[in-house]
């Protein structure tokens, strides 16, 4: 990928020569034009959405996937001995068992 970095260090920041202006000014995205919204599917956990926008830059049409959830919550609980406590759950996308920080939804009031 080429870019400009714009600092360095522990992080950087690389900017797409698309986002950069002929005199150099760094340019900001501007919104994309929402032309449908429709939702899907409901499920257990989340809602899937499908909302059709229109790109500011090349005027085409694309489509949008969005998953709406309720809020949930992940934890980093430490010991006192400083170790992270992980857990091994069972995924069912991946069909594997995965090493994970603990977290859950949150029950509305």
């Amino acid at each position: 990928m080429s870019g400009i970095v714009l600092s360095y260090g522990e992080s950087c920041t690389i900017f797409s020569p698309s986002l950069i202006s002929s005199d150099g000014d760094i340019l900001s995205p501007k919104p994309w034009k929402l032309i449908s919204s429709t939702k899907e599917a409901s499920f257990r956990i989340f809602d899937l959405r499908t909302d059709r926008a229109r790109s500011p830059r090349t005027d085409q049409v694309h489509d949008f996937y969005v998953l709406e959830s309720t809020d949930w919550v992940n934890v980093i609980p430490i010991t006192p001995e400083n170790q992270v406590v992980l857990i091994r759950q069972f995924r069912h996308g991946t069909r594997e068992v995965t090493l994970e920080i603990p977290g859950g939804i949150v029950e509305p009031d």
